[in-house]
């Protein structure tokens, strides 16, 4: 029975395409190498129309760097057509394989037609504006920001900053007090005029002595006459190190439950504090340790109960919202950060409208 299913299936391919008129030349194009320095490169699909009645509905290339060109008019039978390809490698580079669909009419029934852009984009030099994409005074950055969002509490991350002298004089570099988790590893301490220096660190997650998402920031001071202080930055998130548990931690693992994760408080009058109890529960086997809860707002207080639960226990987690001075639409967060390696992070939510006070 099997046997008779796929032969029909096999069948009835076999039928569709040998019913299709449009008979393509090609239906792959290989660019082989573009430059991309040299722009918009072109190619043609060329067919022959073997229906009596049969014209292309649409062709839809997927890209917006990929534009197509064709008649649209019915064509007589043995009637020759194409379809001109216009392919810009702007930003692009690398192998590349682009399917474009055409989409014919042919004697009242729709057909498909898959057409095959294939090829490698070899990259313009780029510029050191390009390079150095963001400025500050007259040093450049490839970037002035690091994140990491998987950084645990015995994680130590190793990387570069890297930056550009656009100046015409010398300039010098200086390290200032850095943040407990950040030590600098080297710096350039001189830059002639035009040239590239880095900055290399490491960060010590487990001298931040925090939870969740952090942040921290590193000032170095230079010559240049323009903004003197140059800033970095480095964020990420701080979780348990859940990749060196053992699959029987795992199987033992606490598990944070929430009666709801988001309170709708509906419309209350500024001024007005609003107050909503989170009930978290562990429905583990070990126990859940709330690492921290970050509320987005000052105006906003986290009380909770205890933040230890043993398998079985909840607690309250009472939660006032303070409406003084806010007006319209309302969102605040509370980010839960736990040892639960299914829901280490939970974001809850209070939502709602606050009315102005009547005068």
């Amino acid at each position: 029975m099997k046997r008779i299913v796929v032969l029909m299936s096999m069948l009835m391919v076999c039928v569709s395409v040998f019913s299709q008129k449009l008979q393509f030349e090609t239906q792959t194009f290989d660019f082989s190498t573009i430059q991309e320095e040299k722009g918009v490169v072109a190619c043609t699909f060329n067919f022959v129309n073997k229906s009596k009645n049969a014209y292309i509905d649409v062709v839809k290339t997927g890209q917006n760097y990929i534009r197509a060109s064709y008649q649209r008019d019915v064509m007589a039978k043995k009637a020759k057509g194409s379809i001109q390809i216009d392919y810009d490698p702007k930003g692009r580079s690398g192998a590349f394989s682009d399917t474009i669909r055409v989409k014919t009419v042919e004697k009242g029934k729709d057909y498909i037609y898959q057409l095959v852009l294939k090829g490698t984009v070899e990259p313009r030099q780029r510029t050191i504006q390009e390079i150095y994409s963001m400025k500050e005074g007259n040093v450049r950055y490839i970037r002035n920001q690091k994140t990491y969002n998987n950084l645990t509490p015995t994680k130590v991350v190793k990387d570069t900053f890297h930056f550009f002298n656009e100046s015409t004089s010398e300039m010098t570099f200086v390290k200032n007090n850095l943040p407990p988790a950040v030590k600098i590893i080297y710096l350039t301490p001189k830059l002639a005029p035009m040239t590239a220096g880095i900055l290399v660190f490491e960060y010590d997650a487990s001298k931040k002595n925090d939870w969740g998402p952090v942040w921290d920031k590193i000032v170095i001071t230079t010559t240049d006459t323009d903004r003197p202080n140059k800033t970095f930055y480095i964020t990420g998130r701080i979780l348990d190190d859940f990749d060196s548990w053992t699959p029987k931690q795992r199987q033992n693992a606490p598990k944070i439950k929430f009666s709801t994760e988001e309170y709708q408080f509906g419309t209350v009058t500024e001024g007005t504090d609003v107050e909503h109890v989170f009930v978290i529960s562990n429905e583990g086997k070990s126990t859940l340790y709330l690492r921290k809860l970050k509320q987005s707002c000052s105006c906003t207080l986290v009380k909770p109960e205890k933040m230890e639960l043993e398998p079985g226990e909840s607690t309250n987690v009472k939660a006032i919202f303070k409406t003084s001075n806010k007006k319209g639409k309302q969102l605040r967060t509370i980010d839960v950060i736990c040892n639960d390696p299914e829901r280490p992070s939970t974001t809850l939510k209070i939502t709602g409208v606050v009315n102005p006070k009547e005068k």
